[in-house]
């Protein structure tokens, strides 16, 4: 249990008669390594997700978890849930392989070299990784993870608490909001109200594909390791409309038979996949792009490619399309911006530096302010100390991150600089 754990408040008897201290908007990864790390350290909480469950809607499946990612879980979670974690992730095998996307021959292809941190690196997916997650928190009785509950705003009360107001009426207080409610966060908006992201001009389409004979037949190079296929423009194109390759990102996930008998949210071996480009690729307007994104992923993604090799077209066609969806790329600022440490709140993951998957360390970075935030809360107390100390932090990772997101969109669909994206507001 930590000691000091609330610094200049008593101990909030709210109308349900539980003491509620850290109010955490959002069960993403983000949040939910931060209530694991609040359970460790003794200190109470509550988690409020507008999603109706935890599968409500696609979030993406295959992510890695870097080194600093797989430390900031492995010290919030127990050792059982750890071994969970190491029981439920993908095989991982380190290399990749690069395909000219037209006529499926490798163009480039490597075992990655071992060196510092390899053994830390996991293939894991999200959706089995929130429910590891979720694990342990309600071990007291109390159910923590309110679903359904759409946050509107937040309210300073004069006590030194802050009061968190839903849709639906309700409220709850308590001596610290955190923020892990996505891109477009109301606690941001609220905190810093100036804050603005940007439009990197980027789309991503995603998905995931099972692992059959039939594929396996079709399209053994893209099964080996993580592998990139990539489109580049025709002459006369490149020069009208811009030097924009369309990459397609796809990596197997093959779980162990044992734990997935053993672990229920496991699912079937698959391919992930994401086909990223330039807007303009697509799309000629904002409205324009707005209609693209409500076609069904699977038919827009095989008119994208329709050029390709049927060895690397494979994986598309054989989709399974109720996982496909199209987003479009947003990004944070290339420096995350200061502000006047509030006590009672804070934010982390997108609802700060969101950023594009192309560098894929949105989700570690997520984790590790997660991991951060707990530790100088058990460390400091809830208090601007422990508030301002983890932001300070957090801008220096997050700020790397995002360089690295922006050098991963330069190569794989021409992202254009931070200074030439135009803005847009919360």
């Amino acid at each position: 249990m930590s000691r000091n754990i609330i610094q200049g408040t008593s101990n909030l008897s709210l109308g349900s008669g539980i003491a509620t201290k850290v109010i955490i908007i959002g069960a993403g990864l983000g949040g939910l390594t931060l209530a694991q790390s609040l359970r460790r350290s003794g200190i109470p909480f509550k988690i409020f997700e507008r999603d109706a469950s935890i599968g409500a809607r696609p979030q993406g499946y295959r992510i890695k978890i870097h080194s600093e990612a797989s430390a900031s879980l492995r010290s919030v979670l127990t050792p059982e849930l750890w071994h969970r974690f190491e029981n439920t992730c993908g095989k991982t095998v380190l290399g990749e392989s690069n395909l000219n996307a037209l006529n499926g021959a490798a163009t480039a292809s490597r075992k990655w070299r071992p060196g510092a941190g390899d053994g830390d690196i996991y293939s894991v997916d999200r959706s089995v990784l929130r429910h590891v997650l979720q694990q342990g928190l309600s071990d007291s009785g109390e159910d923590v993870i309110s679903w359904g509950k759409e946050f509107l705003r937040y309210e300073l009360c004069d006590d030194g608490t802050v009061k968190a107001h839903f849709k639906d009426g309700s409220y709850e207080q308590g001596s610290l909001l955190v923020g892990a409610d996505g891109t477009r966060s109301r606690v941001t908006k609220q905190l810093i109200p100036n804050y603005s992201i940007l439009d990197v001009e980027g789309v991503c389409i995603y998905g995931k594909t099972p692992i059959t004979a039939e594929l396996e037949a079709k399209a053994p190079a893209l099964l080996r390791w993580i592998s990139i296929s990539r489109d580049e423009p025709p002459v006369i194109q490149g020069i009208v409309q811009g030097n924009d390759t369309i990459s397609l990102l796809t990596e197997p996930m093959r779980f162990q038979s044992a734990y997935q008998q053993r672990y229920s949210e496991i699912p079937s071996d698959y391919v992930y996949w994401g086909l990223i480009m330039r807007r303009r690729v697509v799309a000629s307007s904002d409205e324009e792009l707005q209609d693209v994104l409500r076609v069904p992923g699977k038919a827009l993604s095989m008119e994208i490619t329709s050029e390709w090799h049927p060895s690397v077209r494979a994986i598309l066609e054989q989709q399974d399309e109720t996982y496909t969806s199209a987003i479009q790329i947003l990004s944070s600022r290339p420096q995350v911006p200061e502000w006047k440490s509030d006590p009672r709140v804070t934010v982390l993951g997108d609802a700060i530096h969101v950023m594009s998957p192309a560098g894929g360390v949105g989700a570690c970075t997520a984790i590790r302010d997660g991991f951060v935030l707990g530790a100088q809360l058990a460390e400091k107390g809830v208090g601007l100390e422990s508030v301002a100390a983890y932001e300070q932090r957090m801008r220096q990772y997050a700020t790397m991150s995002l360089q690295r997101s922006l050098a991963g969109g330069m190569k794989m669909f021409n992202q254009p600089p931070f200074d030439q994206c135009r803005e847009v507001v919360i």
